[in-house]
């Protein structure tokens, strides 16, 4: 395990920075050693792991932390301790940031990013939908009380995550206009160090106004300011969305290509590949490959035994928080469709691992009157079909046709995907 160390004395540190590499502990299984030859004159000594990806994390095993002027911590030992230092894997504190206890009311605050989400937790349970329209008015509302506590906080660290967390709540609600992302854009620079911890989470950001000038700028600055290499490729992605939307089919093959040649195992390639793959398996105006499940009754389910018929299929799991949050619409469609009389059979395929979470499910929280059946090996799937998270939906038509995938298959959309397939309207 590589790592980086430097020893310091009562007025900062005295010996350049060492690259170092931790030995494991031959009688302490998944046990580490810090090597140590502090020099004269130190009194303590400051080390980090250093990851695969050049990435710097905190280090591990002590209980003070300290922070660089690059906005990296370093775990912080005294040399009055005992020499023989030794930590384990089990205890890595979140990723760059301080390893403390605070307590925010009954709520136990472990980092600044994480006390970040306590102040703008509020807003997650504020009723963002009006009446039978779903509008902003009331969140807005809550969300400028918010803003106005976020931008008096003195830590410049946590005001930073909060405006991101703050910005992320919004965008995800599709109420993000211009004027409150460039407030986020001014608290957060693309050069903060905050930044390298979203990742992914910048799709809530900036992808409902993806191709808005402002976006696609902060977009270009973030891309030439960060080095995390999540991040960057989450831009990748963003890109690719942007290049969709404005109809422009070599740009988005171009940045594809890009994504997944230089970060090929990051989330956002996995997304990209389901998608925007030209060899992806599923995708519309191609035949659905052949499959079969095991039915929650024992007895087989697969393709054969909708020849003829269209039928809608999702793999989903009752952990899953996207999938029920679809129930509702879902068995709308079923109901206005027919039920089981009619043309379209709907059929859920499971990835939990055992059947009882499935059955409870049913019982306690939705009945789901249609075809069941149950997949345990998930990674088998994701690689046979090429996604790599749920809910996965796909609507086939009577020839075996693939005719809409999971975009086209949501809330309000169901139905009428459902109905264009030849259903007629009702």
């Amino acid at each position: 395990m590589d790592l980086r160390l430097r020893y310091i004395d009562g007025q900062g540190v005295i010996a350049p920075t060492l690259e170092v590499r931790a030995m494991p502990v031959e009688d302490r299984v998944g046990f580490f050693r810090l090597p140590l030859e502090p020099p004269a004159g130190a009194t303590g000594v400051q080390y980090q792991i250093v990851a695969p990806n050049g990435r710097h994390f905190s280090g591990l095993g002590s209980k003070h932390w300290v922070e660089d002027d690059s906005g990296s911590f370093w775990a912080d030992y005294q040399l009055d301790e005992p020499a023989r230092i030794e930590f384990t894997l089990s205890d890595l504190p979140p990723s760059g940031l301080e390893a403390e206890f605070g307590l925010r009311g009954e709520r136990v605050v472990l980092s600044r990013e994480a006390e970040a989400e306590d102040l703008v937790e509020d807003l997650r349970h504020v009723p963002w939908g009006v009446g039978e329209n779903w509008g902003c008015t009331v969140g807005l509302a809550a969300a400028s009380h918010t803003r106005a506590d976020i931008s008096i906080l003195e830590d410049p660290v946590l005001r930073a995550f909060a405006a991101l967390a703050w910005g992320r709540i919004l965008g995800r609600e599709g109420c993000l206009d211009e004027a409150e992302l460039q407030w986020v854009l001014d608290t957060v620079p693309p050069e903060h160090v905050v930044w390298a911890f979203q990742g992914i989470r910048i799709h809530d950001l900036f992808a409902d106004r993806i191709d808005a000038p402002l976006v696609r700028l902060t977009r270009i600055q973030l891309a030439a300011a960060q080095t995390e290499p999540g991040l960057l490729a989450h831009l990748l992605y963003l890109n690719i969305l942007d290049a969709e939307r404005s109809e422009d089919p070599s740009l988005v093959r171009e940045t594809y290509a890009t994504l997944i040649q230089d970060y090929p195992t990051s989330y956002s390639a996995q997304l990209a590949k389901e998608t925007f793959d030209p060899e992806r398996p599923l995708q519309v105006g191609r035949a659905m490959p052949a499959w079969s499940f095991l039915g929650l009754d024992g007895e087989p389910v697969g393709t054969a035994d909708f020849a003829g018929r269209p039928y809608l299929l999702e793999v989903w799991a009752t952990w899953c928080g996207p999938c029920t949050d679809e129930m509702e619409s879902v068995h709308a469609a079923w109901e206005t469709l027919g039920a089981a009389e009619g043309p379209v059979s709907f059929v859920w395929v499971s990835i939990d691992t055992e059947l009882e979470p499935i059955h409870a499910f049913r019982r306690e929280r939705w009945p789901m009157p249609w075809i069941h059946a149950q997949e345990p090996d998930a990674q088998d799937l994701f690689d046979a079909w090429w996604f790599g998270g749920i809910p996965l939906l796909v609507l086939v038509d009577g020839g075996g046709q693939i005719v809409a995938t999971s975009a086209t298959l949501r809330g309000d959309a169901l139905l009428p995907s459902l109905q264009n397939i030849g259903v007629p309207s009702l």
